[in-house]
């Protein structure tokens, strides 16, 4: 129900933004200005993500019309490969809806204070990792360019995943006497 629904919105847009020659430029090529806005992307991408879900649905895959008894199955011999990619994509979907559904927090001052927060803290979030992986990334370079006889903590990826589980508390104790 949604997938017919959000392609005629879609399609209907972009023909409007065509017939009116409302069009922006990215990269040389034209784009209809309501695809270039962020919900037009999204609506965009979960149409995608809609259609290959179309196309990797068990139940069709499953079905066979001569067997009444097989019509609802999800598992079968033909699905096993592509069962994995058909959950991503449900995955995918699913946020993309929540996504979308963030528009509604303009009806509601707190909801949508609270949205405007969390933005900024998921921003703080990402520099904080940004920064214990460039901390993490020139500590292991430097430690393992010492001359050490450490022979398990050879190299820096060793160095990395040791030096990160410092950093969140989980380094195994019975390590540290190897120093």
């Amino acid at each position: 129900l949604v997938l017919p629904a959000t392609l005629g919105t879609l399609m209907v847009k972009c023909f409007v933004d065509c017939g009116t020659r409302n069009l922006q430029r990215v990269c040389g090529v034209p784009i209809p200005a309501s695809l270039n806005q962020f919900n037009g992307l999204l609506k965009t991408m979960l149409l995608w993500v809609l259609l290959l879900m179309c196309i990797t649905e068990p139940l069709i895959w499953c079905a066979t019309p001569d067997d009444p008894e097989t019509i609802f199955r999800t598992s079968c011999e033909e699905v096993k490969e592509i069962k994995t990619i058909y959950s991503i994509l449900s995955a995918l979907g699913m946020l993309l809806f929540w996504a979308l559904v963030l528009d509604f927090s303009v009806f509601s001052t707190r909801i949508s204070a609270f949205l405007l927060v969390c933005g900024h803290v998921i921003a703080e979030v990402g520099l904080f990792l940004l920064a214990m992986c460039f901390l993490l990334l020139a500590f292991s370079t430097s430690i393992s360019a010492l001359n050490h006889h450490l022979v398990a903590f050879d190299g820096v990826p060793v160095w990395m995943r040791s030096l990160f589980q410092i950093v969140i508390g989980m380094f195994p104790v019975s390590n540290y006497y190897l120093f």
